[in-house]
Parts: structure tokens; C-alpha cells; sequence
């Protein structure tokens, strides 16, 4: 079964195009010079700000509303795509989930409507599936654009507008030799947060008060909008029983309170904002778990490298388990609300080495539920390569000091 940005892809027909995590409200900005067949991210909305793969839904089955948005949708889906066949022209891009609304404004010759669009298919494209249009037709190019653009580009009508990415390792390196023990020294001092460094190699740290239980249960309302099953790798596994909300939709991401945990955790680790992944709430119930696993499953030389960090935030108590176990250093960190817990998945003198000590585990939960946050950073800019439909794999552009090759 395809599916769009996880760490690893499937391959084969399925009988329901893979749904993204919900798409959000994204403005975007491009400029196109000169270079025909350059498109609006419209398609790449769908891709959600993780590694994980996102999860399958069967458009058959979405409820009255999701149908009433898609028809609405349908009106402006000709404007979420298109060429600029002439020179420079900037985009500006505004995608709204759940009013059922799309808007596309821009200078640029080229768009639909306007004089010089591009119109029929470009040589060689192709349904990628039988089931194209049959999607196309319930409104799946507007509700799953990070998958039916490229794959059903003819039921979309997207043939003439498909961007093609540059995925260049060209940005900086936020984090490089030494800046891991410099980053949780400085950590250990924000007497703020109630500081107990656990461990120094690897370095494990908490702090017992990075937010108030007020906070706390705030975020957990906020976050915790959608909870379907959490994946692991390719998908729903037996290692991994618990529910995953992501925060990449309006409703959480605009929240003045959710900004303000992301900019504390970001300001601790010393990184900037497009380097973090979109927050994830947890729900783990009684008898649910993630067994031993490592963060870091980015190809360390793709466009935006390791995983480097992860900043996890407890949003309850719990009667009984659920505790954060590192079975290599025998550290076990117990869930209270408003505890926060750091540690990194690389090497401090090789920030491309995944360091396996950190590896670990969400112990079940016996008596209670657990709700949880967790924020992952990588070493470059994740945010706008995910973006630009750029994919977890090495970029040949890649070098060690960030820039691109000559």
C-alpha cells in the first residue's frame, strides 16, 4: 500500500489512497524563474510533519461533513496547482481545513482563470492506479493531495502543475561536534524547570516543572483533538498500542499556548523552529505500550539529517506504570504532570551516528491513562523540505559542513 512521508515506503495497489494526517492552514511563498511545470505545495499539504507514514482511511466512509467540504473544496481545486510558464511570478498559497474553503492568490501568469493557463495532460502522465478516479470523484484530490496529485495526476487534473522538488542539502547544521554537551550543560542550569540530569553519556534529562498542571492539562485538550492509533515504522504494529494525535492542523498549531511550550522547549535546545517536527500528543490506556525503540530513523544525510532530540512533556499522573524506561542505562523516568524529559539520538562527536544507548521504552500503563507530548529536532530545516514533497533518503548534494557540493 503507498504511502507518503515515512522513513520507509511501501509499494502495490490499494483499494483506498493513503490519507495524510489532517492537512493544516500553511501559508507558503515560492518563486518561480522561468522553469515551466512549477507548482503550487497545494498537493504536499497532505504530508504531515513527521517521518511516521500516515495512516489509511477508506473515502467511502467519511461522514456527511468531510463530503460537504470536499464539494466545496471542489470549487477552488483548480486553483490549488498550476505552471508559471513565464518568468519570475511569487505564490502566495492559504489553505484552510474544515470551512471547506481554498484560496490561491498570485501574480503570476499562468494561473487557472487567468490568461496563458496551461491546459491538457503533460506527455506521460499517468494514472498510478485503477481507483483514480473513482477517488477523484468522492473528493479525494482536495481531502489527500500529498497522495493524489502525483499518483492520480489525470482524475485530478493536475498533469500540467506537478512540482517537482529541489532537495538540496544546502541548509546549516543547527547542531555539530560538541554542541550536544554544551546544549544540556546550559539545560542543567535553567533552575526555572527543576533540572536533575539523569545521565552525562549519553546525557538524560529532567526537568520537574517545565509546565504548571494547568498548562499541562491545557495542552492535553489542545493536542489531543484526534487520536487514532499510533503507528511505528511502517505502520500499526504490535510494538506500539498507543494513540497519536498530531498537532499540524489550525485548531492546535495557531494556539497561543501551544507556540509558547514549542518556543521553551526550542529555546532549551538551542534550535530553531523549521528544525522541529509538529508536536504529537499520547494516550496510552491500561495495558498499552510502545516497546523498545530509537528515535532516530531519519536517513542522516537526507535533506534535513538525524533526528537529533527529543523533548518529551508528561500531561498526567498515572495511578500505576507507564513509565519512560532507558533499558541500557537502567533509568526509569515516572509520569507527572508537568514533567519534561530530554535526551538526544546521536553521538556528541558524530551528530550522524544514531547512539543506541538511548534506546527505549513506554512501560504499560496498569492503572489509569497516560497523556503525553513529544517534540523530535533535526540536525537541518525539516519543516520546508517536508514542504516540498523532499523524501528521507540521502540528497547527492549532501557534505558533511551543510553546504552543497561544488
Amino acid at each position: 500500500m503507498p504511502r507518503r512521508g515515512g522513513a520507509k515506503r511501501a509499494t502495490g495497489a490499494s483499494r483506498t489512497p493513503p490519507t495524510p494526517q489532517k492537512r493544516g492552514s500553511v501559508r507558503l511563498f515560492l518563486v518561480a524563474t522561468g522553469v515551466a511545470g512549477l507548482a503550487v505545495a497545494a498537493a504536499l499539504l497532505g504530508r504531515g510533519g513527521s517521518l511516521e507514514p500516515p495512516r489509511p482511511s477508506d473515502a467511502m466512509e467519511r461522514d456527511a461533513a468531510s463530503a460537504a467540504r470536499a464539494e466545496a473544496d471542489a470549487r477552488a481545486s483548480s486553483a490549488r496547482a498550476f505552471a508559471s510558464t513565464t518568468a519570475e511570478a511569487e505564490i502566495a498559497l492559504n489553505l484552510t481545513a474544515g470551512d471547506g474553503t481554498a484560496h490561491v492568490t498570485t501574480n503570476a501568469p499562468g494561473a487557472p482563470g487567468s490568461p496563458g493557463a496551461p491546459n491538457g495532460a503533460r506527455p506521460g502522465c499517468e494514472n498510478k492506479n485503477a481507483d483514480c478516479e473513482a477517488w477523484a470523484r468522492v473528493g479525494e484530490c482536495e481531502n489527500n493531495p500529498g497522495f493524489m496529485v502525483r499518483n492520480c495526476a489525470p482524475a485530478c487534473g493536475t498533469c500540467d502543475t506537478l512540482l517537482e522538488p529541489v532537495c538540496d542539502a544546502d541548509g546549516p547544521n543547527a547542531v555539530g561536534e560538541g554542541d550536544i554537551g554544551e546544549t544540556f550543560r546550559r539545560a542543567a542550569a535553567l533552575s526555572q524547570y527543576g533540572p536533575r540530569v539523569l545521565s552525562m553519556d549519553p546525557w538524560v534529562l529532567v526537568f520537574d516543572a517545565f509546565l504548571t498542571p494547568e498548562e499541562a492539562a491545557e495542552v492535553r485538550r489542545i493536542g489531543g483533538h484526534d487520536f487514532q492509533r499510533s503507528l511505528a515504522g511502517d505502520g500499526v504494529t504490535a510494538v506500539r498500542t498507543s494513540s497519536t494525535s498530531w498537532c499540524n492542523v489550525p485548531v492546535c498549531e495557531r494556539e497561543p499556548l501551544i507556540k509558547e511550550v514549542k518556543r521553551r522547549a526550542l529555546e532549551v535546545l538551542r534550535m530553531p523552529e523549521g528544525n522541529s517536527e509538529h508536536l504529537q500528543t499520547l494516550r496510552y490506556e491500561p495495558g498499552q505500550f510502545y516497546k523498545v525503540h530509537h528515535d532516530q530513523n531519519a536517513d542522516p544525510k537526507s535533506v534535513w539529517g538525524p533526528r537529533v532530540y527529543t523533548f518529551f512533556f508528561y500531561l498526567s499522573d498515572v495511578e500505576e506504570g507507564g513509565g519512560t524506561r532507558f533499558p541500557n542505562l537502567n533509568i526509569t523516568v515516572e509520569p507527572r504532570i508537568g514533567r519534561a524529559l530530554i535526551w538526544p539520538s546521536v553521538y556528541d562527536h558524530n551528530v550522524l551516528l544514531a547512539d543506541m544507548r538511548t534506546e527505549h521504552e513506554a512501560m504499560p500503563v496498569i492503572r489509569g491513562e497516560k497523556y503525553a507530548s513529544n517534540l523530535w529536532l533535526h540536525m537541518r530545516e525539516f519543516q520546508k523540505p517536508l514542504l516540498m514533497g523532499c523524501e528521507n533518503k540521502p540528497v547527492a548534494s549532501w557534505r558533511e559542513g551543510g553546504d552543497p557540493e561544488a
